[in-house]
């Protein structure tokens, strides 16, 4: 950029040794060269689109951009007139043009400040040259045994410098910062093994990769997620149109993890059992720890453990185009903390050796009718069975079993709470299955127990009333034994119910 010399002195004018050193062009290397170069040239952009030419300024890189215009839909005619005129001004006002560097051919992909923007795609793509120079530096850090500090830099910079073809990539190089950390402290070269290599073989990916991030659309269909976790249990509130569904489910018996985590997979869990529900929206999420809010906006943090959830959660949101936001809300405002800390006896399911017993009679079953995810029965390979739950859930193979069709079903197990066992053996009847059914003898006798006895072939008891361990109950230990006994004797039915 040419300086006029009328106006030097007010520019850029150095006294060294009593002597006054002026420049006629303006030195790059001056910290404060990108100021006066983006201040200048944004007299330019605005002038330009005075003149309805949609343009963009990066220091000296310019960008424009047409789709035609009023009185013509030839974009690409409208796109040669804009390049005429815009180097016609340029070159006017005194801009040296590098015409090597420059691309003036009008097309729908173009690269700008190191990536290529795609008009059609309606995304910015990573440069085969950008990508190869990663690739290449990764490959020589796994052939290495250790690695030293420069180098680790080097490869977090770029992994950074991806982000914008890249989504997410600060998650995905908290390895390599530990090292670096490990690095400076030590004043040593660190060993390339465990987690950071596992970290380095990540990006591999990046080898055949050949998506993209979409540009978001600015159309916002919003949905409110709240979501809470107890040491039992998690639980989890969404306003759906014009509806609100509350959800959940227990930890495992043995989870020991401390509370930061499980509120990072309640996240998890609460966005994966609505899935395609939440798909092409922008989701606010309420949730009362700030560790996990943190480690999202930051994109991880120093809990290993933690880091890995909002990689899966990265992931799971990347998958269904979701824009997740996180937000604080008091525990006492929060409305996913009371089914986080529910317990019903209606959630019971069978021990292990009561269930032994049942499938070893009457299996191998196929499908559990009514559970969830964490009392569901499971095979003999320890694979939990196909189920159907109340609400969603992760592995949920659909919601209520009165909305299923159960024809194809092979051989079906269930035990329902004992209010809806009328209403299950109904829908069996009507649909025709032939199926487990773990019901109590309750006195006085039902209505239902005279259909049931008509329909079944066979029965065994499980436990007698008074009867300890038969079943396990929920707890605020997870699913531990019944040491209270049962209520009243527990029998498994065999039904056939014809399909006339």
């Amino acid at each position: 950029m040419s300086i006029c010399k009328n106006h030097l002195r007010h520019i850029l004018v150095f006294n060294l040794g009593g002597f006054y050193m002026t420049y006629t062009t303006l030195p790059f290397g001056w910290k404060a060269s990108p100021f006066i170069y983006q201040s200048i040239g944004i007299c330019v952009t605005s002038y330009l689109r005075q003149l309805d030419v949609i343009n963009t300024l990066y220091i000296d890189d310019r960008f424009v951009v047409t789709g035609g215009s009023k009185n013509s839909d030839d974009a690409m005619l409208e796109a040669s007139k804009i390049t005429y005129m815009v180097l016609q001004l340029l070159t006017r006002l005194g801009y040296t043009l590098s015409l090597s560097k420059c691309s003036l051919i009008p097309g729908t992909c173009k690269k700008f400040l190191g990536f290529l923007v795609d008009s059609v795609k309606q995304a910015y793509i990573l440069p085969d040259d950008k990508k190869l120079k990663f690739i290449d530096l990764r490959k020589s850090i796994l052939l290495m045994d250790e690695v030293d500090l420069r180098t680790l830099q080097r490869f977090c910079g770029k992994c950074i410098s991806l982000t914008l073809a890249v989504p997410g990539c600060k998650l995905f190089c908290r390895e390599v910062n530990a090292a670096i950390s490990t690095c400076v402290k030590n004043s040593r070269k660190v060993k390339v093994l465990g987690p950071l290599r596992d970290e380095l073989m990540h990006w591999r990916f990046l080898d055949t990769w050949t998506g993209y991030s979409k540009w978001r659309s600015e159309f916002h269909k919003v949905i409110e997620l709240s979501t809470d976790s107890s040491g039992f249990r998690y639980g989890a509130s969404v306003k759906l149109e014009a509806s609100t569904m509350t959800l959940g489910d227990y930890w495992d018996t043995n989870d020991c993890r401390p509370i930061h985590e499980k509120e990072a997979d309640a996240v998890l869990k609460s966005l994966q059992s609505l899935d395609s529900s939440l798909q092409d929206s922008r989701v606010d999420l309420f949730t009362d720890n700030m560790a996990v809010i943190a480690a999202w906006e930051n994109q991880g943090c120093k809990s290993r453990a933690l880091s890995c959830i909002m990689k899966e959660i990265f992931s799971h949101v990347s998958t269904y185009n979701i824009d997740l936001h996180l937000k604080y809300v008091p525990s006492c405002l929060n409305e996913a903390d009371a089914p986080s800390r529910l317990t019903n006896t209606a959630d019971s399911m069978l021990s292990e050796e009561s269930w032994l017993l049942v499938e070893s009679l009457y299996g191998p079953h196929s499908v559990d009718l009514m559970s969830l995810d964490s009392n569901v029965m499971k095979s003999s390979t320890g694979v939990p069975l196909k189920h159907f739950t109340p609400w969603p859930t992760p592995c949920s193979a659909g919601v209520n079993l009165f909305s299923q069709n159960l024809r194809s079903e092979q051989n079906p197990y269930v035990y329902p709470p004992f209010v809806l066992v009328f209403p299950v053996l109904s829908l069996l009847r009507e649909q025709g299955i032939s199926c487990t059914i773990i019901v109590p003898e309750m006195r006085p006798l039902p209505i239902w127990w005279p259909i049931l006895k008509y329909y079944s072939v066979e029965s065994v008891c499980l436990g007698m009333k008074g009867d300890k361990g038969v079943v396990k109950t929920p707890s605020k230990r997870g699913f531990i034994l019944d040491k209270v006994g049962l209520r009243w004797s527990l029998f498994a039915f065999r039904v056939l119910f014809s399909r006339s």
